[in-house]
């Protein structure tokens, strides 16, 4: 059993949970980033194909892009607003080409949507990001379980890293 794992079997309070499930969120986001950068840049200027990946994991995880360009600072925001047509077909590109990356984009957004709800209560119901988790939940959730506790998002994301790291050096 790994150190997330045995964390996440002793935690029983939010504070814990939500700082494990930010690094093992941390891990995926690293490892899909890197893997889309090195995908993009065969077809793009390394900076902008820096910026799409980074848009496409954002948008994954259910955050607001729009949002995201408007708060930046330059010339990041140029580069965000270059790209943000293509952000939603990459994404989809990205989750209908590798079923372990679907998987893992489902189970986080499912523990997000549980540690917030445990978080916020009621009121996250209500907010526009739960919205976003939802519309990627129905289109991309169906075919892995409903629930994920936190040791099998533990699991998973370690499999997840332990592949895609493997894949890299191998590559």
């Amino acid at each position: 059993m790994g150190f997330l794992s045995r964390l996440f079997r002793r935690s029983c309070d939010m504070e814990t949970a939500q700082q494990l499930f930010a690094t093992c969120l941390r891990a995926v986001q690293v490892d899909l980033c890197a893997n889309l950068e090195k995908v993009y840049s065969s077809q793009m200027d390394r900076d902008v194909a820096g910026t799409l990946a980074a848009q496409v994991v954002n948008f994954l995880k259910g955050e607001d892009i729009d949002e995201i360009a408007r708060v930046s600072d330059e010339p990041l925001r140029s580069w965000i607003i270059a790209i943000l047509p293509q952000v939603r077909q990459r994404a989809a590109e990205c989750m209908q080409a590798d079923r372990q990356t679907r998987e893992v984009i489902v189970a986080t957004l499912r523990m997000a949507n549980v540690l917030n709800f445990w978080r916020y209560g009621t009121a996250w119901l209500q907010d526009p990001a739960k919205m976003r988790i939802e519309r990627l939940l129905v289109e991309y959730g169906p075919e892995f379980p409903e629930e994920i506790t936190p040791e099998a998002y533990v699991q998973l994301t370690a499999a997840y890293h332990a592949v895609k790291r493997t894949a890299w050096a191998t590559g």
